[in-house]
């Protein structure tokens, strides 16, 4: 699962607790912003949560074919369908 633009959403540390490594759950953010929750985090003890965050600039062509392909996950999956293996 990625968190496009997580800023300081507790959604990841959330997320990790409730399921543990059954899921990978990735943060992404501007750099700026993953430093400061990387320091917050690191004050409470949270420091391995630190290492599901990436750094991504939401304006860059990868970004925005990464959005353009979890917007098509999503319509496979309202439709019933699993657009990440073979039905």
């Amino acid at each position: 699962m990625v968190e496009v633009a997580a800023g300081l959403s507790p959604r990841g540390w959330r997320f990790a607790n409730r399921f543990g490594d059954r899921i990978t759950y990735v943060e992404a953010d501007l750099p700026g912003m993953l430093a400061n929750k990387r320091r917050i985090l690191a004050e409470l003890g949270g420091e391995l949560l630190a290492e599901t965050m990436a750094a991504a600039d939401c304006g860059s062509d990868i970004a925005r074919r990464a959005l353009r392909l979890r917007a098509e996950l999503r319509r496979l999956d309202a439709m019933g369908l699993d657009g990440r293996r073979a039905n």
